[in-house]
């Protein structure tokens, strides 16, 4: 029987989130996911993590676990845990009320699909929680040439725009080291710029159904300040005229 092949070729570094570094940051984003989770309505949700990211420690009964399991054929990422798919999975839309990925759109082949595919399964209003490395932070040495596909702040707004999710409800926070794998705090200010990890908050809106609705006639405003309809008071004219 043939020895099984590697899943990665010999002498090739580990996957990032596999080493000391990689847990580092995913122990500092804990603390935040279990916060944005505690803040959402008892509605289902769903936690998509990257290959070596360990299962999050959070309300169990109400969630589903899915992590990166490598791609079968070219250009396809799997996904496995509670189920065993690729995209689209097998959730129906409209159902899941917040979505936390985990580094996952870093590893994956796709990862426009999957922002796609994330903003599909949303509720309106639900809430998508992004988390990225930050290619400006020092931090990088640390997972330079893993095989990860890292993009600045402005490209993961733009894949998010293209998945139909509002900019202008989203909200950033900085986590994680600057260098050193011990230091798991986070911010919003100038410094914390050149952490890790970036956590990228969105919700999702749809347009209300309104219905149209007729222009309201524009009215004058007179030398003495009083404001006057003037097809009222051509009305108001005729009928004084009829009576006389």
């Amino acid at each position: 029987m043939p020895a099984p092949r590697p899943a990665r070729q010999p002498g090739s570094p580990a996957p990032f989130f596999d080493a000391a570094a990689g847990r580092g940051l995913l122990a500092a984003e804990a603390g935040a996911m279990a916060r944005a989770l505690a803040a959402m309505p008892a509605l289902p949700w769903l936690w998509v993590g990257a290959g070596g990211a360990p299962l999050p420690a959070l309300d169990r009964p109400r969630g589903v676990l899915l992590h990166s399991a490598g791609s079968a054929t070219a250009g396809e990422t799997r996904y496995a845990g509670d189920l065993h798919c690729a995209l689209p999975w097998p959730i129906a839309s409209d159902s899941i009320g917040m979505v936390l990925v985990q580094h996952a759109a870093e590893e994956s082949f796709d990862a426009q699909r999957l922002l796609d595919e994330c903003a599909r399964v949303l509720v309106p209003g639900g809430t998508l929680w992004l988390s990225v490395l930050n290619p400006f932070s020092p931090y990088r040495g640390r997972w330079w040439r893993r095989g990860l596909h890292v993009r600045g702040l402005g490209a993961w707004q733009a894949r998010l725009r293209r998945s139909g999710l509002v900019a202008d409800s989203l909200s950033v926070q900085w986590l994680g080291p600057y260098w050193r794998v011990d230091r798991h705090d986070s911010g919003v200010a100038a410094m914390d710029r050149l952490r890790a990890g970036v956590a990228i908050t969105v919700t999702k809106r749809v347009h209300a159904a309104v219905p149209r609705q007729p222009l309201r006639r524009l009215r004058l405003a007179t030398q003495r300040g009083i404001v006057v309809d003037p097809t009222r008071d051509q009305a108001w004219s005729t009928r004084r005229e009829m009576s006389r």
